[in-house]
C-alpha cells in the first residue's frame, strides 16, 4: 500500500475547503427550512419529511432561527 505524504499546509487548506463546504449546505438547508416553515406554513415533522433530513436537526435549526 502507498501512501502519499502531505504537509500540514495542504491538511489545514483541506480541512478548510470541507467545513466550508459543510456550511454551505448547512446554510442551504437552513434557508430551504427557513421558507417552508415560515412562507409555506410547513409543519417540522414535514420539513423533515420533505429535505429528507432528521426530525431533530430540523427542530434545532427552527430553534436557533428563532422561527
Amino acid at each position: 500500500m502507498v501512501m502519499s505524504q502531505i504537509t500540514q499546509e495542504e491538511w489545514d487548506t483541506f480541512k478548510f475547503e470541507e467545513g466550508r463546504a459543510e456550511g454551505k449546505a448547512e446554510g442551504r438547508a437552513e434557508g430551504k427550512i427557513e421558507l417552508l416553515y415560515t412562507e409555506l406554513n410547513y409543519t417540522a415533522d414535514k420539513i423533515a419529511t420533505k429535505l429528507n433530513l432528521p426530525l431533530k436537526e430540523v427542530q434545532q435549526i427552527i430553534k436557533r432561527l428563532d422561527l
